[in-house]
């Protein structure tokens, strides 16, 4: 045999190695069956859930609860009569169908690749304002049927559960504000390659 031949004969079986290991490869794997509780916990597991302020990647749910909501009625000790009534409204509450996203969403994908035009940047404006609007209504409901549910006594700390839960988003707001200021800042006195 000669040498071409043998450099020929190590490319082909170089090559149907190198194939055979790509389709190999590529063949999908069964993943492992995750449990219910897996998959409420997510990768870290409670520790990761609780953020700082106990909050942490699930947007302020804790155990009792299912989010912000029940930061309001922290403090409050309630009876079983009302506990029975608030779990309603939250029920109903997490059944109600939200209303399609998908206009917002393409705008904002035109948005993202400098597609937006003046109108559709408007267009935009006004759903992100119409839903703004919708969702501070739902707030004051729900607030309202919460405290028709509350004592006196109980409707006090529940307003001032809330008004503290409202300073701590105008200082969270007026940090983010800062920070963004000051990475502007930043960007402008970097020099430009």
């Amino acid at each position: 045999m000669n040498i071409g031949r043998k450099l020929f004969t190590t490319f082909v079986l170089a090559f149907a190695f190198v194939g055979l290991n790509t389709v190999a490869s590529a063949q999908d794997t069964p993943k492992p069956e995750r449990s219910d509780s897996m998959r409420r916990e997510g990768r870290g597991g409670k520790e990761m859930r609780r953020g700082m302020r106990g909050g942490g990647r699930d947007h302020g749910r804790k155990r009792g609860g299912r989010g912000r909501g029940m930061q309001g009625l922290r403090g409050i000790t309630l009876n079983d009569s009302q506990k029975q009534k608030i779990q309603a409204l939250f029920q109903a509450k997490r059944t109600e169908k939200r209303p399609p996203s998908d206009e917002i969403r393409e705008l904002m994908m035109a948005k993202r690749n400098g597609l937006l035009t003046t109108a559709q940047g408007q267009r935009l404006q006004t759903i992100r304002t119409e839903r703004m609007a919708a969702r501070k209504a739902e707030m004051d409901k729900m607030n309202a049927s919460i405290r028709s549910i509350l004592t006196a006594e109980q409707q006090t700390q529940y307003d001032k559960n809330l008004a503290e839960a409202k300073q701590r988003m105008e200082e969270r707001k007026t940090r983010m504000e800062e920070h963004k200021k000051k990475r502007m800042e930043n960007k402008k006195d970097q020099p430009k390659p």
